[in-house]
């Protein structure tokens, strides 16, 4: 079982009716594992994928957008090696889901991201500023 809790006092305490019940079921000598990770801000990736919509409209070298995610990836970091029978080994895309990926490491990623647009993808524009038009897309799109 999996739920949401927030530190209270120095005590984990569950933020919802579905946490309450879930720990509700663990009687009071178990001992249980817990695994603490800070769920990721959604308005992180909705900044990434502004970041690829922005990059595929302003470009012709890739030809859909999957294209530019998976250069990104390569280009920032984003990516483990894979060997193939004969030795030959290949860069293949990271997964950047909320799973596999937590909030610390996806801002130091996006970080990346914005810095290698700015010098390889869309030369010309400043890390600044894409920070301001990605900031007024997402703001464009969810009203505010």
């Amino acid at each position: 079982m999996k739920f949401l809790c927030m530190k209270m006092k120095g005590v984990l305490v569950p933020v919802d009716d579905a946490g309450h019940e879930a720990l509700a079921k663990v009687s009071g000598e178990d001992v249980v594992s817990v695994k603490i990770k800070k769920p990721r801000n959604p308005k992180l990736l909705r900044k990434y994928h502004a970041l690829l919509d922005l990059v595929f409209k302003n470009q012709d070298r890739y030809p859909t957008r999957d294209h530019v995610d998976e250069a990104l990836r390569l280009s920032c970091g984003a990516w483990h090696l894979i060997e193939l029978p004969g030795g030959v080994q290949y860069k293949v895309p990271s997964s950047i889901s909320y799973e596999d990926m937590e909030e610390i490491e996806f801002v130091q990623y996006l970080d990346r991201v914005y810095d290698a647009i700015a010098r390889h993808y869309l030369p010309g524009i400043t890390v600044e500023t894409l920070r301001r038009q990605v900031e007024g897309f997402i703001g464009a799109r969810i009203g505010g």
